[in-house]
């Protein structure tokens, strides 16, 4: 599959439809930090299930990252309700390949086909919410995380956290900014542009007591299948996906199921690759907004930390790539006598403590290194940089120093120099109040 390239093929089967109930439902909320939290919101693990969206393109899958993945100054929070009502399933029994099908050898069905065909699609009604949080500092993802994403649908934010998002007396704005976007599908539910978080949670119990009234209204009908079932207002909003080989007499169940086993694991790569690509992108875009408009600070900090972050684009642009042509490989290339393998998960010579530091989240444990000076029993968090002499990361821009017996803040600043300067009058201060201590225990004594 190329990138960009729509993943659903041609029909595959004829046969029977027929309506089933599918009462079902779920909530989730997720902020985009990993891998993990893109799949269980794009519901793209395993193969068996696929929500409607973005489903396995580079080109959809990036776009759908684009905004939303987690950095030092955004974090967006994805809300999502679904009710299920129920299914349009296939008669597995009335099952009839189509003669484009049994005309051609197993490789060339899983080229002009796929593997997979949709055995099922689900409808029902789906609210979504985007909380889009941002500052002009760094924001603290944990508190977040726990602040907000625990209280939607629930009640209202903490008055401390609540407070964040209000402008203090002589402030232009407030210290965090949230904008908030809201879709319903499946009902006729009007949403407000840009709700406060007040209305959300309203906006959720109106959706939930909407979707109940309509169930009650349903109960009123036959059937599914009866035309005028009110039930036929709701949207499909996913779909389950069954092996063609099941179905197919040329086709190998077994070669079928190590070709499904060999595309999760092409799938665990691609997005991992993806995930790495667009933090990276998103952290460099926010440095370049602050730090590149300094001239000095943009030739001696920001330019070698975009060349370094470009490197990196560019091993992750071909792992991607890699990803994307092992896709296209026939069945004979992937499951055959020497079939090729699955892409490594990481690009040649990867880094995940360098990457850390070129999106801001680096560790540099104690002893503490900066510029000329070394501190004991500190550490470092923020964006690192690999160090000429023995590439291990040094403290780079938007950093701080915090005290490893307690993690309270001893300094932070939006260059080395600086930092080292403030931590190194933290220990003089240091110093000073204890030789007073000392001073005032031989007085006394």
């Amino acid at each position: 599959m190329a990138e960009g390239e729509n993943p659903l093929r041609q029909k595959v089967f004829e046969g029977d439809i027929r309506a089933v109930p599918f009462s079902t439902s779920y909530t989730r909320s997720e902020i985009i930090k990993s891998t993990d939290e893109l799949k269980d919101m794009m519901e793209i693990e395993g193969s068996l299930s696929v929500s409607y969206g973005p489903l396995v393109s580079g080109e959809g899958s990036g776009s759908f990252l684009k905004e939303k993945v987690a950095s030092k100054k955004q974090a967006t929070i994805l809300y999502r309700t679904r009710r299920v009502a129920y299914a349009k399933s296939v008669v597995v029994e009335t099952l009839r390949p189509l003669r484009a099908v049994t005309n051609r050898n197993r490789n060339q069905i899983a080229a002009d086909f796929g593997t997979k065909f949709i055995d099922q699609i689900v409808h029902g009604a789906q609210l979504d919410v985007i909380f889009t949080v941002t500052s002009a500092e760094d924001i603290d993802l944990q508190e977040i995380e726990a602040e907000l994403k625990g209280k939607i649908g629930v009640g209202k934010l903490s008055v401390g956290f609540a407070a964040k998002f209000e402008k203090k007396s002589g402030s232009t704005q407030s210290e965090l900014q949230m904008s908030i976007v809201a879709q319903a599908s499946g009902v006729d539910f009007p949403t407000p542009s840009n709700p406060s978080f007040e209305d959300v949670n309203k906006l959720i119990d109106d959706f939930n007591e909407k979707y109940a009234e309509l169930l009650d209204i349903a109960k009123e009908g036959e059937t599914v299948d009866t035309e005028s079932n009110v039930l036929k207002q709701l949207s499909p909003v996913g779909f389950t996906l069954s092996s063609i080989a099941d179905h197919v007499g040329k086709a190998d169940k077994l070669e079928a199921a190590l070709l499904d086993s060999r595309r999760e694991d092409l799938q665990k790569v691609f997005y991992e690759a993806l995930v790495w690509k667009e933090t990276l992108k998103r952290a460099s875009d926010e440095v370049e907004a602050v730090y590149a408009p300094d001239p000095r600070i943009r030739e001696e900090l920001f330019e070698p930390y975009e060349q370094e972050v470009n490197a990196r684009l560019n091993n992750l642009d071909d792992k991607l790539d890699e990803c994307l042509f092992y896709r296209r490989l026939t069945i004979q290339q992937l499951v055959g006598s020497s079939p090729v393998e699955v892409p490594e998960l990481y690009p040649q010579g990867f880094d995940e403590d360098l990457l850390q530091g070129l999106r801001g989240e680096a560790f540099i444990r104690s002893p503490l290194t900066i510029g000329d000076s070394t501190f004991d029993n500190y550490h470092y968090i923020g964006f690192a940089f690999p160090n000429d002499a023995d590439e291990s990361l040094v403290p780079w821009i938007s950093g701080t120093v915090r005290r490893d017996r307690d993690d309270s803040v001893v300094a932070s600043a939006d260059t080395p120099e600086d930092l080292e300067r403030l931590v190194n009058e933290a220990e003089r201060f240091k110093d000073a109040a204890r030789a007073h201590q000392v001073d005032d225990t031989m007085s006394i004594g």
